[in-house]
């Protein structure tokens, strides 16, 4: 996959933070009850002839399943197929045929129940009945989830680096991995920060893939959310039974008690600053 950076001039310092997941917990309960109120309202599906509370309670349930069932097939597809861009956009796809088979299976039984008291229509059929609502429906919820998933909000980072968001995918970044001058990779929600002693760089990814490319690097991961190179290490300075690592950058990195042996190993606790 070719890297490439985002078009113009190198965004604005700040610290990428996709958007909050309680905002978009929001924004799908929205969704829930603007579609319930919608096909309650038109008796879709020739709901009409059941009362209103009943139209109502019918189409929250099935609404809720419309809309949350595509973001969680596809988070579990994700990570089961390699992190590139074909087979994010495959599992896409899959997803959402996978949402309207669910869907079908779930109506299908809810027809034995008071709740939607038709007669079953053979599967097939109903997959088909089903697929002009569900799938198109299903499709904009990933393409809104991944939008919303990689928004960003931008602060005043803390030691003044300039901050450049690259291509979403940690294939995107192709030739900062050997960068001679990497002083570390933090990972904070869907995104990894890599620290250069020149500047500052965002992909979206987790650091248990980054830690395959920084294979040959002169570091080690400290933290489940810490990857940091040798030549960042300024000192390191014990809380009660904690210990803490300050880097040449100005970062205080702290260190699992888990890999307190390793570090110790690389001869970082007896550093002292120059």
């Amino acid at each position: 996959m070719s890297g490439y950076v985002a078009k113009g001039p190198p965004m604005a310092e700040g610290r990428v933070r996709p958007l909050p997941l309680w905002q978009q917990l929001g924004y799908l309960g929205l969704g829930v009850a603007v579609l319930a109120f919608a096909f309650s309202t038109a008796g879709a599906f020739d709901t009409d002839e059941l009362g209103v509370p009943h139209r109502l309670a019918l189409w929250t349930v099935v609404a809720f399943l419309m809309l949350t069932q595509p973001w969680l097939i596809e988070y579990g597809l994700s990570r089961l197929v390699p992190r590139t861009r074909t087979w994010r956009w495959a599992s896409l796809i899959f997803a959402v045929l996978l949402c309207n088979l669910a869907l079908t299976l779930e109506l299908h039984a809810l027809k034995s129940t008071p709740l939607l008291p038709k007669a079953n229509d053979p599967l097939v059929d109903f997959f088909v009945f089903l697929a002009p609502v569900v799938m198109p429906i299903a499709l904009l919820v990933l393409l809104l989830k991944r939008g919303f998933a990689g928004r960003v909000v931008l602060a005043p980072p803390e030691d003044g680096a300039p901050g450049l968001l690259v291509s979403p995918g940690l294939g995107d970044w192709q030739t900062g991995w050997e960068a001679k001058d990497l002083l570390f990779v933090r990972a904070e929600d869907h995104y990894l920060e890599i620290r250069t002693a020149r500047t500052r760089h965002y992909v979206r990814g987790r650091l248990s893939d980054a830690l395959e490319k920084l294979h040959g690097q002169d570091g080690e991961q400290v933290h489940r959310s810490w990857w940091v190179a040798d030549r960042a290490v300024a000192q390191a300075r014990r809380q009660n039974r904690d210990i803490k690592l300050t880097l040449t950058s100005g970062e205080t990195v702290p260190v699992s008690r888990s890999r307190t042996e390793a570090v110790r190993a690389r001869g970082w606790l007896a550093r002292s600053p120059e």
